[in-house]
């Protein structure tokens, strides 16, 4: 029984790894290389909250808080806009109350 159950996982293991595209003979070379060209780069930044609210699972000691205000925050701070600046993202997530969007929303114009 566990040999059969081994060998169905395996099977199972096997065809859901199989990398099969269907082959759609209407599309020419050259569609399929602007297809390729338009592929989106994805960048995930997460960060913490700066005023420490401790209102998330995990908490922040007041010996652990730093003030991001200090010069040497300041600096790593300008260096990640800094590289969010080369990676010129056209959408930007962030997780606020939807309530607010508008207020967001005219922030990101004005930075454009």
């Amino acid at each position: 029984m566990k040999i059969s159950l081994r060998i169905l996982l395996l099977v199972c293991i096997f065809y859901s790894c199989k990398n099969e595209k269907p082959i759609n003979k209407n599309i020419s070379i050259k569609a399929k290389n602007e297809v390729n060209l338009k592929k989106i780069k994805v960048l995930t930044l997460g960060s913490f909250h700066f005023d420490f609210p401790n209102l998330d699972v995990a908490k922040t000691d007041t010996d652990d808080q730093i003030d991001v205000l200090d010069s040497k925050y300041q600096k790593e701070i300008e260096l990640i806009v800094d590289k969010l600046k080369k990676f010129e993202p056209t959408k930007i997530v962030i997780e606020r109350r939807s309530e607010k969007q508008p207020i967001y929303d005219s922030l990101y114009i004005s930075y454009q």
